[in-house]
C-alpha cells in the first residue's frame, strides 16, 4: 500500500470549502493509501498529532496570520521528517508553503500531485496585488515540478490565471462528496435532531412561501454584497420570499459584512442570519431551502452548490468560470451575469414562477457527481 502525505493550510475540523473537500477525500481513498495529512494547528485547543476517520493528522504551529492564511514555517521542517517515508505527496492548493513543499519533494524524487482549488482573489490594494503576485510565482513553479495538478472543472482549468500554461499535465477531477455516495434524496435517516434550528426554519417557512439560502464566507470575493441589492429590490415587488444565510459574518481579514450594513439594514426582516452550522444542521438548512444562490464575484467550483444540490434543491449562480459548470451540464439552475443584481433579481423571478420546472433536470445532476467514478479518478491520480 503505497504512503501518501497529504499537505493542506486547511484541514478538519476547519470547516471551509478548501478543508472540506480534502477531508472528503481522505474518506473516499483511505483503503487505498496510508495517507498523513500534514496542516497547520489553526486552534490551539487541537491536538499536535492524532489518529482520526483512518488517517494521521499532524498539526503545526502557525508563526503568524495573514489576510486568512495562518503560515507555519515549522511544517516545512516536519515535512522533511516525513518526505523519505512516504512514496506520493498531495499538495492541497492553495498552500502557503507550496513552493517549499514541492522542491522539497522532487529532490527526494517523490511523486508530487497538486489540487488547485483557485486562484487568490484578494480584495484589491496594493499590498493585497503584492500578495497575489508571490502567490502567482510560487504556485505557477510548483505547478512546473508537479507530476500532475488537477483542478474541480475543465472550465476553470481553461479560464484559471495560471493553469492555462500547464494544460500538458492538468486534468479536471472532482472530488468523491459523500453526500452523493447513494441517492442523497435519502436525507431523513441522516439527520440528527436540532430543535432550535428546525423551529425557525419552520417558522419561517409557515409564513413564506419560498425560502431562498445563500451560505459561505461574509468576504467581498463571495459576491453577497450583489445579492443584498437584489432582495432589497426584490422584496418590493413580491411577499411570498424570506432569504437565509449560513455562514461567519465576522471575518477577521475583511470588515465586508460591516461595509454593507446599510443593505443589511433595507432588507430588514426579510433576512434571517443563521450563523455557522455543522453538518448535521446543514442538512436542515438545506432541506428547508426552496432555491440556493452563490452569487461569488470568483470561484473555482462553490462546494455549496452541490450541497444545496444533494438536497434536491436547484441554483442559481454567477456565471463565473469553475462555478458556473454544474448547471451547464445538468440544467438544474440558472447562471446569473456577474456583478448584475438586476440580472439575478430576473433569474429569481423565473424559478419562483416556475418552481418545479427544473426537477426533471435532477437526473444529470446525480449523474454529474458519480461517487465511485469520481472515487475512481482521484484514486488513479494519486497512484499515478
Amino acid at each position: 500500500m503505497k504512503k501518501v502525505v497529504i499537505v493542506t493550510d486547511f484541514f478538519h475540523p476547519h470547516w471551509t470549502g478548501i478543508s472540506k473537500s480534502i477531508f472528503y477525500l481522505t474518506q473516499a481513498v483511505k483503503k487505498e493509501f496510508e495517507i498523513t495529512v500534514l496542516t497547520v494547528r489553526h486552534e490551539k485547543h487541537l491536538p499536535t498529532q492524532e489518529a482520526s476517520n483512518g488517517i494521521k493528522i499532524i498539526r503545526h504551529p502557525f508563526l503568524f496570520g495573514f489576510s486568512r492564511v495562518k503560515y507555519s514555517g515549522s511544517l516545512v521542517l516536519g515535512f522533511l521528517r516525513l518526505v523519505k517515508k512516504n512514496d506520493v505527496i498531495f499538495v492541497n492548493s492553495p498552500c502557503s508553503n507550496v513552493f517549499f513543499i514541492s522542491l522539497i519533494s522532487k529532490i527526494f524524487k517523490k511523486r508530487l500531485v497538486i489540487f488547485h482549488q483557485g486562484d487568490l482573489n484578494l480584495p484589491q490594494n496594493f499590498l493585497n496585488k503584492i500578495v497575489e503576485g508571490i502567490f502567482n510565482i510560487f504556485t505557477s513553479l510548483s505547478f512546473k515540478l508537479a507530476d500532475q495538478v488537477a483542478t474541480y472543472t475543465q472550465d476553470y482549468l481553461q479560464h484559471s490565471r495560471l493553469l492555462p500554461k500547464f494544460k500538458h499535465k492538468a486534468f479536471a477531477l472532482m472530488i468523491p462528496l459523500p453526500y452523493f455516495a447513494k441517492d442523497p434524496r435519502d436525507r431523513e435517516t441522516q439527520k440528527k435532531i436540532n430543535l432550535k434550528l428546525e423551529r425557525t426554519l419552520k417558522a419561517i417557512k409557515q409564513s413564506n412561501k419560498f425560502l431562498i439560502g445563500f451560505a459561505g464566507r461574509f468576504t467581498q470575493e463571495k459576491g453577497f454584497d450583489v445579492l443584498l441589492r437584489a432582495i432589497s429590490k426584490l422584496i418590493q415587488q413580491r411577499n411570498d420570499i424570506h432569504f437565509v444565510f449560513a455562514g461567519e459574518t465576522n471575518i477577521s481579514y475583511e470588515n465586508t459584512f460591516a461595509e454593507n450594513k446599510k443593505l443589511i439594514d433595507e432588507v430588514g426582516k426579510k433576512l434571517t442570519f443563521l450563523g455557522l452550522l455543522n453538518n448535521n444542521q446543514l442538512k436542515y438548512f438545506y432541506d428547508a431551502l426552496d432555491l440556493f444562490i452563490l452569487p461569488s464575484r470568483s470561484e473555482c467550483f462553490g462546494l455549496v452548490q452541490a450541497e444545496a444540490m444533494s438536497a434536491a434543491k436547484p441554483v442559481i449562480v454567477s456565471n463565473i468560470p469553475g462555478a458556473r459548470e454544474v448547471v451547464k451540464k445538468t440544467g438544474f439552475g440558472f447562471l446569473f451575469k456577474k456583478n448584475n443584481a438586476n440580472d439575478l433579481i430576473k433569474k429569481i423571478n423565473n424559478f419562483l414562477n416556475n418552481p418545479s420546472d427544473l426537477q426533471k433536470n435532477y437526473q444529470k445532476v446525480l449523474s454529474y457527481f458519480n461517487y465511485e467514478a469520481a472515487r475512481r479518478e482521484i484514486t488513479e491520480f494519486i497512484r499515478g
